[in-house]
């Protein structure tokens, strides 16, 4: 049986969160905050670009990582809630928070987890 490392679970949660973040900055049905001049863009491709990154920084720099991951979290969440009260209600303001939070909530735990990538998990 083999096990999984929670440092390696927090390295692929936050490749997901980056992938995820800056996926809805370049799918061509951007989230409903895309559809107007706003930092909404440039928030989500910083936060983005910085969880990809964490996986990289985890062995040498886990401080680092981790940092990146809560503070791009952070900012996200603002952000999602914000966007979210701004789009007028209904399903447009779930998309523009959920747009959002969900690589939000997946970098926090992430930074929670994330550590040196251990290669030998197997007990």
């Amino acid at each position: 049986m083999e096990r999984i490392s929670r440092n390696n679970i927090g390295a692929v949660l936050a490749f997901i969160a980056g992938v995820c973040s800056l996926g809805l900055v370049a799918w061509p049905s951007e989230a409903p905050q895309g559809q107007s001049v706003n930092p909404w863009f440039f928030i989500a491709l910083g936060a983005g670009s910085g969880f990809l990154a964490a996986p990289f920084l985890a062995d040498r720099h886990r401080a680092t990582s981790k940092t990146l991951l809560a503070i791009g979290g952070l900012v996200l969440v603002g952000s999602g809630l914000f966007f979210g009260y701004t789009q007028g209600g209904g399903i447009r303001s779930v998309w523009a928070a959920s747009a959002d939070l969900v690589p939000a909530a997946l970098a926090l735990i992430a930074a929670l987890l994330i550590g040196p990538m251990e290669r030998r998990a197997v007990p």
